[in-house]
């Protein structure tokens, strides 16, 4: 009993670490204005998180390094040349932040 309690325990605190991590990626996307162009499902002037999420689904690693400034995007709409002012910028933040910032926008499947 006490290894499965361990077990549902710690499977609790990394639900709850996740959550966490996810509500920070959310105050990092507000106070880095990226929610400006970047709506949840439907946005005009840049793609949505939604779009963005299917887009690196299974790929999160890429969209860090894209946020890193370390790779390409893999879905440009003809906006990349916008980002490059913001992901420079990006490139300041923590580590932390940024894998926080990337667990949010793709939770938005």
């Amino acid at each position: 009993m006490k290894v499965f309690g361990g077990v549902l325990m710690t499977g609790m605190m990394l639900l709850v670490a996740g959550s966490a991590g996810a509500q920070v990626g959310q105050d990092l996307f507000k106070a880095q204005k990226c929610s400006m162009c970047h709506k949840p499902v439907e946005s005009k002037i840049a793609p949505s998180l939604a779009a963005i999420a299917g887009a690196y689904e299974g790929q999160a690693d890429e969209l860090l390094g894209y946020v890193k400034g370390e790779v390409e995007p893999i879905m440009d709409m003809g906006r990349a040349g916008v980002m490059a002012k913001y992901i420079e910028k990006m490139k300041a933040l923590p580590e932390a932040d940024l894998k926080a910032l990337v667990e949010f926008m793709m939770g938005h499947k």
